[in-house]
């Protein structure tokens, strides 16, 4: 017969759930500065962002935070 113990230790659990939302936002910061290298100047200007803007934030690495904060308009900020 083959016994089976369960890891009890909250924190083990709490640690793989943290791990796997940094890996999530890691995965959403990557493909979102792939896909912002291929939008147009308009669409950028839709977003209120500078096509410079948009190339350095496209050129951080995944792991780094949003960083870009666009002119407010009509009342609204954006960040990336």
């Amino acid at each position: 017969m083959t016994t089976f113990q369960a890891n009890l230790n909250p924190t083990s659990g709490a640690q793989s759930i943290a791990l796997f939302a940094v890996l999530r936002v890691w995965r959403r910061n990557q493909q979102t500065r792939a896909q912002l290298k291929n939008l147009s100047t308009e669409q950028l200007r839709d977003i209120g962002l500078t096509r410079a803007q948009a190339q350095h934030e496209a050129n951080r690495a995944f792991w780094q935070a949003g960083a870009i904060r666009a002119e407010p308009g009509e009342g609204q900020a954006y960040e990336l």
